[in-house]
């Protein structure tokens, strides 16, 4: 593979926090049972209208948007995903789904849901737990996830591999100095730049997740870029509006992929 991104979506994606996709769950639920959720589109150049339980919640979704956080009862929600129509049906449509996937959102955790590409370039679903514990003065948190159709991945940061053979679903966690680093993806074992290298400002307090999307093959590798804070789930939320009852007809789905070991940063 030959591709090389420019990163230039960068600064757009940063501060991207669109429309909800899930209405809220009900206020008298507790902090155990309920979760904060994000929802990131990182399918590069297909609008999706989204449909939860087999109703529209977010029509024309766009690239590279997130939407959240949104705080959501426990349970198993049936999630759909329809390439974008003129005026969407408010029932999904009998076919036609791009994605059709059933997600089991637990209590007492934070977590990003992500439509992405499979190392085999379809359209899928996968859940990321977003990592939120306090970290030291002056050190922020880097979660890189491989969710592009592309082959395995070393991350380098300030000219130094940080992370190795990073493959898709998977994602890697590491505590830096907070500040400025350059960010530059490479594949594995090899001196050819995919993405970057750019230079990305962390915070102290913060997670910014960082997603490899897109597709190699069809030379539309990038990224999308989320900004958390690791605080504990206490954060004030959009009020509830009408809630949308956990599925019970749907069997639970798999767990979320496992987060890989952690590596550590120099620099």
């Amino acid at each position: 593979m030959r591709t090389r991104s420019s990163w230039t979506t960068l600064v757009a994606i940063a501060a991207a926090l669109a429309a909800l996709l899930f209405p809220v769950a009900a206020s008298s639920a507790s902090a155990a049972s309920t979760s904060q959720i994000y929802v990131v589109h990182g399918i590069p150049g297909v609008p999706v209208d989204v449909y939860v339980n087999g109703k529209l919640q977010l029509p024309d979704f766009l690239p590279t948007h997130v939407a959240g956080p949104l705080t959501l009862a426990a349970g198993d929600y049936h999630i759909q995903v329809f390439p974008h129509v003129a005026s969407p049906p408010t029932d999904a449509p009998s076919s036609g789904a791009v994605i059709d996937k059933t997600e089991t959102v637990p209590g007492g955790i934070s977590a990003s849901i992500v439509a992405n590409l499979d190392g085999g370039g379809n359209p899928t679903l996968n859940v990321f737990v977003n990592k939120l514990d306090p970290l030291a003065a002056g050190k922020a948190r880097v979660s890189v996830r491989h969710t592009a159709a592309a082959p395995a991945v070393d991350i380098y940061v300030d000219g130094a591999k940080a992370i190795s053979s990073l493959t898709n679903p998977n994602e890697a966690v590491a505590e830096i100095p907070t500040g400025s680093h350059e960010i530059a993806v490479k594949l594995a074992g090899t001196s050819t730049t995919v993405i970057g290298p750019a230079t990305l400002t962390f915070a102290a307090n913060t997670n910014t997740a960082i997603y490899a999307i897109g597709s190699a093959e069809a030379k539309s590798l990038g990224v999308v870029v989320q900004v958390l804070d690791t605080t504990p789930l206490t954060a004030t939320t959009v009020a509830p509006t009408t809630t949308v009852a956990p599925s019970t007809t749907v069997a639970p789905a798999a767990p979320a992929p496992a987060v890989a070991a952690q590596p550590t940063f120099t620099g």
